[in-house]
């Protein structure tokens, strides 16, 4: 079990710095230690930068697949983060300090290794409120249909913790154990840990919709958004392939609204008009169109890649993994325009709560 305070501790790291990059800083110490560690075991376990594929580390071939996608630019912005990290470690921490942190073993490649094992591997203990790296327990696949969970635990009158493992469902010998790494969508799971699930419950891709640059409102719009702490005239709303949150819906009303005397009388929350709501019905297909459109190559393209086998399995895993998630982003936004087009054609059914 490896604690902040263990990690800081060790390498004389005060308490102001964030759990994750004393763990990031712990394990690139570690490595370099080599036998002389007592980690050593449990850091030769650890996959190498060359096996870590998540989605920040794809190199710029790798996320042309991804055109499109708003999970490109999520990778961009987690990227561009971790080097702002580096940067201001490297002037705190590494730099006035190069005995303790020399160059050459703390650079952003090693940051990047680092955070790439962190972040698909720390652990939240909630009972103590605290993330950790916990051997063995770190290598339990993920389940999205399983609610096993880890956490710290400490005897009655005892001032010892302990780790443990709480599943969902008895188990037999030689039966796999699955963890589960919370109700992600493969975006997220890729993004951090370098797979998707083929049937993710949790699935869901960003759409943005937006008040129209002509529409005649949008400065009395932009006063009311402002007024209630909103800068932007666009939002991004998850999409799930069964389901929309009903803030987009909300959003939408007020987007599309043509009647200035309901702007900040009427309860979006709740049906505004008919003709309005078959304007947000529009509006969101216009809008899941518009990213289809961005992807280029159709679902059709990607099953059809998938079904050949032998050309399949041939291709580099972080190509296959961008392309199992493009399809299943793609699958979501063409199924929220056949249900609302669907709706449309039958409005009593339109927008009710699934």
């Amino acid at each position: 079990l490896v604690l902040k305070e263990m990690g800081g501790d060790a390498a004389g790291i005060g308490e102001e710095v964030s759990d994750l990059i004393v763990l990031a800083i712990f394990l690139i110490r570690e490595r370099e230690r080599g036998d002389a560690s007592f980690w050593a075991p449990y850091i030769d376990i650890l996959p190498t930068s060359e096996e870590l594929v998540p989605l920040f580390n794809f190199s710029d071939a790798d996320l042309a697949l991804l055109a499109g996608s708003p999970s490109r630019a999520a990778a961009a912005s987690l990227l561009a983060k971790l080097e702002r990290e580096f940067s201001a470690t490297e002037s705190a921490i590494f730099a006035p300090r190069r005995d303790a942190f020399p160059e050459s073993v703390f650079d952003f490649a090693a940051w990047r290794w680092a955070f790439a094992i962190v972040f698909s591997r720390t652990i939240l203990l909630q009972a103590r409120d605290e993330v950790a790296l916990v051997p063995y327990a770190d290598l339990l696949n993920h389940n999205p249909f399983n609610a096993t969970y880890i956490d710290a635990h400490k005897a009655f009158m005892s001032s010892d913790w302990s780790v443990r493992l709480y599943t969902d469902r008895p188990y037999s010998q030689f039966d796999q154990v699955f963890g589960t790494y919370g109700p992600k969508s493969n975006s997220e799971l890729l993004l951090l840990y370098g797979f998707v699930v083929d049937r993710n419950p949790y699935d869901s891709v960003d759409l943005t919709v937006e008040i129209s640059p002509s529409d005649p409102l949008l400065p009395r719009k932009l006063a009311i958004l402002r007024s209630s702490g909103i800068s932007s005239p666009s939002k991004a709303f998850p999409l799930y392939a069964d389901r929309y949150p009903m803030e987009l819906l909300e959003f939408l009303r007020f987007a599309v609204c043509d009647d200035a005397s309901l702007l900040e009388s009427a309860d979006f929350g709740a049906l505004v008009s008919v003709e309005n709501e078959f304007a947000v019905a529009r509006a969101v297909i216009a809008a899941a169109e518009e990213a289809l459109a961005g992807y280029g190559e159709g679902v059709e393209e990607d099953d059809a890649m998938i079904r050949n086998f032998a050309m399949w399995k041939g291709l580099p895993l972080q190509m296959r993994m961008a392309i199992r998630l493009r399809r299943g982003e793609k699958r979501i936004l063409k199924r929220t325009v056949a249900n609302m087009e669907r709706e449309l054609s039958n409005p009593e059914y339109l927008f009710r709560e699934i």
